[in-house]
């Protein structure tokens, strides 16, 4: 599985997001179920603008403690589908479920919280 993760995660940092999804396509049939491949697939559906098929897969893996991230991409997917209010939610229960400020993903939790509080206003004064 881990020569599965780094292929694709390689593929995604290059951005080859079809190569990205058939490499998880691929463990996925092999490892049903594995975490780390639906995570992956899930940002490869928000990478595609394929917010509810990202959103699904993310929730499918919400109620694992060893995933707290997810509730910050949760919210990326939800501030870029133009729902400030949903993603405030979920970047505030990121914020609180571990304040770290050395956390990389915390960080981007209080910046999407910034993102979204500023498109609240944007979409108040139109």
């Amino acid at each position: 599985i881990d020569v599965y993760m780094k292929l694709g995660y390689f593929y995604l940092y290059l951005n080859e997001i079809e190569s990205a999804e058939n490499i998880y396509a691929a463990a996925d049939s092999l490892f049903p179920g594995t975490k780390n491949i639906i995570m992956n697939r899930a940002i490869i559906a928000q990478r595609k603008k394929e917010f509810d098929n990202a959103l699904r897969l993310f929730h499918s893996i919400l109620d694992d403690e060893d995933y707290k991230d997810v509730y910050t991409y949760i919210g990326s997917v939800y501030l870029e589908d133009g729902n400030p209010e949903k993603a405030l939610e979920f970047f505030r229960k990121r914020v609180k479920i571990l304040r770290n400020e050395n956390d990389p993903m915390y960080q981007e939790a209080l910046k999407g919280i910034r993102r979204a509080l500023q498109m609240q206003e944007e979409q108040s004064g139109e």
